[in-house]
């Protein structure tokens, strides 16, 4: 039997912190306010790191945020 893949964690948060790091690039792009116009080229890098490597905590980010007084534009997150 296989080891399950690390998105298939039930409890993402754990390995989630360091790995959200990554986006920083993109939150700066994605907040509530942001003057940037157009995303940095690595703004994706960062991101799709996130995706491949535990795409559950690309969701944790999105529900945390508020809670750590991050306002996010959800059509730029979109």
């Amino acid at each position: 039997m296989a080891a399950p893949s690390p998105s298939s964690s039930s409890s993402p948060t754990g390995d989630c912190s360091s790995l959200i790091l990554n986006m920083t690039d993109y939150l700066s792009f994605v907040l509530s306010g942001s003057q940037i116009s157009k995303s940095k080229g690595t703004c994706c890098s960062g991101l799709k790191t996130v995706i491949k490597t535990n795409n559950e905590c690309l969701c944790e980010a999105f529900k945390s945020s508020a809670s750590l007084g991050v306002t996010l534009n959800l059509t730029r997150v979109s």
